[in-house]
């Protein structure tokens, strides 16, 4: 699989997963301080499992305090390190770009400390995992 393609995949795949958020947020006029990860989880629950694409579901999202836990299932039953490693880069920096600059970015200005996200293979091993916290929307 090229690069470009992988590329544009992943970038199908985020905005089908901001498009889930965005839509289960509509409903909060504003979100509390203390409260922001319980309601992206009270939101988005409905909607889960979520078919993202071919290959990934949305298996659920987590309150865990100002944390939010996201669990993806994918349809594969092993990947290379290499892959597993694009596939994690290509997905932290997506979700970043959301988080900071996108839809999303409202989540950490209202008390979110940290995303973090795994990702398991139908077979129930786990791939790969990530946090993401305001610091990465940081200038580097």
């Amino acid at each position: 699989m090229s690069m470009k393609y992988e590329h544009a995949r992943l970038g199908g795949e985020m905005k089908r997963v901001v498009s889930v958020v965005v839509i289960a947020l509509a409903s909060f006029a504003t979100l509390s301080y203390a409260g922001v990860a319980d309601d992206v989880e009270k939101a988005v629950k409905p909607y889960l499992p979520k078919k993202l694409d071919f290959m990934t579901t949305l298996l659920s999202v987590k309150a865990k305090g100002d944390e939010l836990w996201y669990t993806y299932g994918v349809d594969v039953s092993t990947h290379s390190e290499a892959k597993k490693k694009i596939f994690a880069e290509g997905m932290k920096s997506l979700m970043v770009e959301e988080l900071c600059k996108g839809q999303m970015s409202g989540l950490f200005p209202a008390g979110l400390r940290y995303l973090r996200a795994v990702y398991f293979a139908k077979d129930g091993t786990m791939l790969f995992g990530y946090a993401i916290s305001k610091d990465d929307c940081k200038p580097q």
